[in-house]
Parts: structure tokens; C-alpha cells; sequence
């Protein structure tokens, strides 16, 4: 059984990074935009130095029309600063922003896909159980039962016959980026 109270027990830069995911999922049509173009608006919004800070980073979604909140945009900051120096640099905006442009299917670093990993895998078994998957969609608003996260995980995990997604099938849900369409919609 998962605990309810998973927002206490997940590690602030845990639930931080995993904000971040959602909120690029959730700007898909506008990421690939970006991705048109990302040295352009990197250019465009750098200020004068060579990284983009949270201010820069601000400016590239407006110049796409999109006002996003303070938390939104922290957490993407800290989705993409690869170097943990609190900016992004060409290399790590371009990443971000290819790692979110589901046409050219998801391009999540070893390491990002651990993490995510970890935040799912809340009691720490090596697998994903219905309940931690619709625990964690649910701190990111999205409101699935526990009879859709089942079935989602047995489409994914195939006729195996386990309820459970193993480390190898959440990271082969992650590279192409169908987690983001899990919904109580069928």
C-alpha cells in the first residue's frame, strides 16, 4: 500500500523535477515551436551572457505567448540545469527542449529517467504498482483511478501477466512519451 501522504516523504527537488516534466508535457505544441528554432530564442533572450537564467527563460515562453507561474518555470530551470549551476547553457536549453518535442520522441538522459524512476517508485521495490503510479500523476493534477494506472501499466507491460512497470518498461514509457496520455479518459 502507498502512503497518502507522499508529498511529505518526496524530497523537495524530487517533486520539483517531476513539476517540471509535467509542466514541458504540458506545453508540448509550444515546445516544438521551440525546437523549430532553439538557438534563435536562446540568442534572443540570453540578456548579453552566454546562459539563460530563470528572467531569461521567462522571455523565451513569452515571445511564444505563454505567461508561465514562478513554480512552473523554477522547476523547469531546475529540470534542465544539467551542471546544478542554477542556468542553462546552449547544450542544456537545446536538450530540454529536444527531450520534450515528442515528434522527435522523448531524449531523457540516463540519469533523468533514474530520477523519475525513484520519484515512482515510492516504496523503493524496483517497480512501479498501480497505486504509485496514479500517487505521483495525482500530485501533478491529474486525477486517474487506480482501475486506469492498472490498466495503462498491463498495456504497457504487455501479457507478462505483472500489474508492475519494471525500470526497462518505464523507460521505455518515458523515451516515447505516452505517461503524458494517461488520463481517466479512455
Amino acid at each position: 500500500m502507498v502512503n497518502q501522504n507522499t508529498t511529505a516523504e518526496m524530497p523537495p527537488v524530487h517533486l520539483q523535477r517531476l513539476k517540471g516534466y509535467h509542466a514541458l508535457a504540458s506545453l508540448r505544441g509550444s515546445v516544438k515551436a521551440l525546437s523549430i528554432a532553439p538557438d534563435f530564442l536562446f540568442d534572443k533572450c540570453k540578456h548579453n551572457h552566454q546562459e539563460l537564467d530563470v528572467k531569461d527563460l521567462q522571455g523565451v515562453f513569452e515571445m511564444l505567448g505563454l505567461k508561465l507561474s514562478d513554480d512552473a518555470l523554477n522547476a523547469i530551470m531546475l529540470l534542465g540545469d544539467a551542471s546544478g549551476d542554477g542556468v542553462l547553457d546552449r547544450t542544456e536549453f537545446k536538450l530540454m527542449i529536444r527531450a520534450n518535442d515528442r515528434d522527435k520522441g522523448a531524449n531523457l538522459t540516463e540519469t533523468q529517467i533514474k530520477q523519475l524512476f525513484s520519484i515512482f517508485d515510492q516504496n523503493g521495490d524496483g517497480e512501479i504498482s498501480p497505486e504509485e503510479l496514479q500517487a505521483v500523476l495525482g500530485l501533478l493534477g491529474k486525477n486517474v483511478s487506480l482501475d486506469r494506472a492498472t490498466g495503462f501499466i498491463v498495456q504497457e507491460v504487455g501479457p507478462k501477466g505483472a500489474e508492475r512497470l519494471s525500470y526497462a518498461d518505464f523507460q521505455r514509457v518515458m523515451l516515447s512519451g505516452a505517461l503524458s496520455h494517461v488520463s481517466d479518459a479512455k
